[in-house]
């Protein structure tokens, strides 16, 4: 149990036993240096694994710093010290796998951030295991419930951002369906016999006993390449937009989903539209989601990351469902206005936005607008992005003017930013979309003039932070070509064009 504090105990009073009775028992007896060196051995062992705890902690200031080098030599050494203390088995060993996975994904580093996750999610890389072994896929029966769904939740993300969607959304559910079970189901309300008595929770994700009390590590993770903040969805290329495809279900394997089995032949929207729609949807057990936090942070974040992978896949009715759960679960953990909340809306609204629901998508944005700018004030790019959807949907509506007259303000507020914070691509790629849009809206708006402007405003900001031959350069200088011939400027034109 490597309870060391009670192990000393113990060991000092058996050694107050053997001082009752020197005679028996005298200073150089074999049972009695046996037990000093266990009491060595043990303080020894204390030591180290409470050095290793420091250690951790400067490590997660180093990665909340974005030193991520620094944080992923502190991950490294705790990471030697617990296994040569503990034994490869301690579970806390897979936890600090997860935090060196966190980190390589950071770098993007994501085949060896795979590879990592993999062995604290099996206990073994899966090139050294066999074909038997591969097929099982058996857990590391040695991990705690909630480390093992954040492992499948970083390799989902990997996944998400690889382009391997189905695999990436059949990890996610793994992920969930491990979280719950160890909840007991406490976090869904089953669909029939319409009983919401509220239940006793146990999360399962920590280990009271533990020595270790910094592994209580939060199991939500937004490391993962893919995920994403509200209004991040935000077009970067305003020239065309592609139209929807039709939406298809992509489940090929049979899913074991807690309330329900789906397969290939029995799935339906229905059915997991109706599993999404059993999360958080008894308000009577907000006292339990907060007294178990992380789990219920796990999954909403979880569900938020299904959602986007089934709106990638355009499978829009599965994808509102499942964030229409996970902003459920945000709001009954966090309150109405938190940042996370936002979030989930900004992404609810890029879904409206693609299925050109643009009423619907602008009362969303108006909302995520109101919850970031009063956490994160009106110049924060988080909010500009808003801004910029919110402008982008009136362009959408035929609203010219006043999408014109948005994109000038948040081109304002950024100018006055870029004066007062250093300059970074992040900001200007964001000033460069903005005059991107612009122009686009004054183009539809019938003023190629200021449109010219506009994108020369553009193709200046991003020579700056791309490279000479990139093909958003080429786009941006055929536009340009393309206004200028509209507007009988035809030896300009020629030259953008060439």
């Amino acid at each position: 149990s490597f309870n060391y504090p009670l192990a000393t105990k113990h060991l000092l009073q058996a050694l107050q036993i053997l001082n009752k009775h020197p005679v028996l028992y005298p200073e150089f007896h074999l049972l009695r240096e046996e037990i000093v060196h266990l009491i060595y051995d043990v303080h020894h062992r204390q030591k180290s694994i409470s050095h290793s705890t420091n250690i951790i902690q400067m490590g997660l200031r180093y990665e909340s710093k974005g030193e991520l080098t620094k944080a992923l030599k502190m991950y490294t050494v705790a990471f030697r010290i617990r296994k040569t203390m503990l034994g490869q088995n301690h579970s806390s060993i897979p936890v600090i796998l997860n935090l060196l996975g966190s980190i390589q994904t950071k770098r993007k580093e994501y085949d060896e951030a795979i590879q990592i996750f993999e062995l604290a999610l099996y206990g073994k890389l899966k090139n050294d295991m066999s074909q038997t072994e591969t097929d099982k896929c058996s857990l590391n029966k040695y991990a705690l419930p909630g480390t093992l769904a954040v492992s499948m939740k970083e390799i989902a993300g990997i996944m998400e951002y690889w382009g391997r969607l189905e695999e990436s959304l059949y990890k996610y559910h793994e992920s969930l369906e491990c979280i719950m079970k160890s909840s007991g189901g406490t976090f869904v309300t089953p669909r029939e016999g319409g009983h919401d008595e509220e239940s006793s929770v146990s999360s399962g994700c920590t280990d009271a006993t533990s020595p270790d009390s910094i592994f209580d590590v939060c199991v939500v993770n937004a490391t993962s390449p893919s995920s994403s903040s509200a209004g991040s969805d935000y077009s970067t290329d305003s020239i065309t937009h592609k139209e929807p495809e039709e939406m298809e279900v992509y489940l090929q394997e049979t899913v074991q989903f807690g309330l329900c089995t789906l397969t290939e032949e029995s799935c339906s929207r229905s059915n997991l539209a109706s599993y999404y729609d059993s999360f958080f949807s008894n308000p009577k057990l907000k006292n339990d989601l907060i007294a178990n936090k992380k789990t219920s942070l796990h999954i909403a974040t979880t569900l938020h990351s299904i959602a986007n992978v089934h709106r990638k896949q355009k499978d829009y009715i599965l994808s509102i469902a499942s964030y229409n759960a996970a902003l459920r679960g945000m709001k009954l953990i966090h309150g109405e206005k938190h940042p996370t909340v936002a979030a989930v809306l900004g992404n609810m609204g890029n879904l409206l936005k693609e299925t050109k629901k643009y009423d619907e998508a602008f009362a969303i944005y108006q909302t995520v607008l109101k919850i970031e700018s009063l956490h994160l004030g009106f110049s924060n790019p988080e909010v500009m992005i808003t801004m910029l959807n919110i402008a982008l949907i009136e362009k959408c509506r035929g609203n010219h003017d006043n999408s014109i007259n948005l994109y000038k303000e948040v081109i304002k507020i950024q100018i006055r930013r870029k004066n007062s914070f250093p300059v970074n691509d992040v900001n200007l790629n964001l000033l460069a979309v903005s005059y991107t849009s612009l122009g686009d809206a004054q183009e539809k708006n019938g003023d190629l003039i200021s449109a010219i402007k506009a994108y020369e405003e553009a193709l200046d900001l991003r020579i700056q932070v791309l490279e000479q031959f990139h093909v958003d350069l080429g786009k941006l200088f055929h536009k340009l070509g393309s206004l200028c011939s509209s507007n009988n400027e035809l030896k300009r034109a020629d030259k953008e064009f060439t």
